[in-house]
């Protein structure tokens, strides 16, 4: 007489080990986010005092919609090439097996699962690099001509001063 065969019961519950990545990830961006947090609260009474909250407040005005347009910009186009790249690159999926006969890991699942993750992170980085150059993003927008015009490209000289470095940074972020 053989018994039933029943499956083993799971000791765990796949909750606990979300709980455990969400307070990972939620201590990830406290620690790349507090440092930036403490400056703010350091800068900011020193603005009040000498009266210049407007341009405080324009500063971070600019950063935040400058890291948040870039991360944004870089999200989306990781993201979509990376579920471009995956979707025909293992036409039957990887799987490795040990020897004794544990369970299998599909390695080709994973890969898939690490798109949003790591599009995420690459995106944050992207926006926070790109926020230190809200000063000349802004100075590229509200620009100002010279009234002198470059002798060799009959350019006015703003545009060498203003335009050029933000045109250099765009090409280096591509890049």
């Amino acid at each position: 007489m053989t018994l039933p065969h029943r499956p083993i019961p799971r000791i765990g519950s796949p909750r606990p080990r979300r709980r455990v990545l969400l307070v990972l990830g939620v201590l990830v961006v406290l620690f790349i986010f507090l440092p930036s947090l403490v400056g703010l609260a350091a800068e900011w009474p020193w603005f009040q005092a000498i009266g210049f909250e407007r341009v405080f407040v324009t500063r971070l005005t600019a950063e935040t919609a400058l890291g948040l347009t870039v991360g944004l910009a870089a999200f989306v186009l990781l993201y979509v090439n990376l579920r471009f790249a995956q979707r025909g690159a293992v036409p039957d999926p990887l799987v490795l097996r040990s020897g004794d006969g544990s369970s299998a890991i599909n390695v080709t699942q994973i890969v898939r699962g690490l798109a949003l993750p790591v599009a995420v992170g690459l995106a944050l980085l992207f926006g926070l690099g790109a926020s230190g150059g809200w000063l000349a993003v802004l100075q590229f927008l509200h620009h100002a001509p010279f009234g002198v015009a470059d002798p060799v490209f009959g350019r006015d000289v703003s545009f060498y001063v203003f335009t050029v470095p933000v045109l250099g940074s765009a090409i280096g972020l591509l890049t």
